[in-house]
């Protein structure tokens, strides 16, 4: 049984893009491409450019970074569907994050939240 109906969560998904103040670059690696020798070349990266909200992780995700990576600094909002993966970058204000984890497995969500670390 389904808690939310699709207009419910259409509902919940605008609000959330409506909260989110800044806008961000996603860059992420894709695998590789057989070349039909044994090895691969290398597949072209997905980028996007997506309106975001840069916070603080929560208590319940700062227990799941911590046990990643004590470098964890921020969590950014992003629209639901957005891809994003532990080999993502993601580029705000200047800001260079790199992903230790996210939530993009939920079934109901209504938006991405990639905890991350700041490399420049």
């Amino acid at each position: 049984m389904a808690f939310f109906t699709a207009s419910d969560l259409a509902e919940l998904r605008a609000e959330q893009i409506a909260a989110m103040d800044k806008s961000c670059a996603v860059l992420t690696p894709v695998a590789g491409v057989s070349d039909g020798a044994g090895g691969s070349t290398p597949g072209t990266p997905s980028s996007a450019t997506v309106v975001c909200r840069v916070g603080n992780p929560t208590a319940q995700e700062g227990v799941t970074a911590e046990r990643q990576s004590q470098d964890t600094d921020v969590a950014i909002t992003l629209p639901f569907g957005t891809l994003v993966t532990r080999s993502s970058e993601i580029t705000v204000g200047g800001n260079t994050y790199r992903v230790v984890n996210d939530n993009t497995i939920q079934s109901n969500g209504v938006a991405v939240r990639a905890l991350c670390e700041r490399t420049g």
